[in-house]
């Protein structure tokens, strides 16, 4: 019998993938969340995320760290459905999201032969899920982060106007997420938005200049990198 802790608002799981239907009734159980971390080693069960769902209107921050999603219930992988992410818009009390997945250097398909993206979603497409009053974002391992969920990519005012919602940010993460993306325009656009940001930390961004660090650029000026007070880490994947 699945314990059940009524009291209980901050729950942090580490497991492994074997374990899930463990982590499943648990999670079943509990009453209505504040804070949740959640890491499964080997996989992480897409009916992990239909139980975060359901318990998820009071959730406060949300960790997930996920080496791959599968539904081993599903005989015909034809029946496994895409995430739906879009619960994320109805957490108005949401100020901390982070999603860490393994960087492939090939995202076209998994274990199951289906495209990851259309299976798991693109990170521009949980951006455009994720309520603007985030304090927190951080987010890792999508290499066709700015892609819709076509796979088109998207057009510079469109990433610029997904980020920019999110006003409040103080931490923004954003590793190895599309490096050809994630240009001068976009950190501007971050940036000049953001007037709380205090922790930045940018990787595989090898299309950022000058004018992303300094704000300086053929005698243009601007905001920049450099001119934030808090951490900032600055990466670009080696040549």
């Amino acid at each position: 019998m699945a314990t059940e802790c009524p009291k209980l608002k901050r729950l942090s799981i580490d497991s492994h993938g074997e374990d899930s239907s463990i982590v499943t009734n648990f999670l079943t159980n509990q009453p209505l969340l504040e804070h949740l971390y959640v890491k499964l080693r080997e996989y992480f069960p897409i009916k992990v995320i239909g139980v975060i769902q359901r318990k998820s209107s009071k959730l406060r921050s949300i960790t997930l760290s996920i080496k791959k999603f599968v539904d081993p219930d599903a005989g015909d992988v034809d029946v496994f459905p895409p995430i739906d992410w879009t619960f994320l818009s109805t957490l108005k009390d949401l100020k901390s999201f982070t999603l860490i997945r393994p960087h492939f250097e090939s995202e076209d398909v998994t274990v199951f032969k289906r495209s990851r993206i259309l299976r798991e979603g693109t990170g521009a497409s949980i951006l455009s899920d994720l309520p603007s009053s985030l304090s927190k974002l951080h987010l890792k391992g999508f290499k066709r982060f700015w892609f819709d969920s076509n796979n088109i990519p998207m057009e510079s005012e469109g990433r610029i106007s997904l980020m920019t919602k999110f006003k409040n940010l103080t931490s923004l993460h954003l590793i190895q997420c599309g490096k050809h993306f994630l240009d001068d325009a976009l950190v501007q656009g971050i940036i000049g938005s953001c007037p709380k940001l205090q922790d930045l930390e940018l990787t595989h961004c090898a299309d950022l200049t000058d004018f992303a660090l300094t704000g300086r650029k053929e005698e243009q000026t601007g905001v920049s990198i450099q001119s934030l007070k808090g951490n900032i880490t600055h990466k670009v994947p080696p040549s």
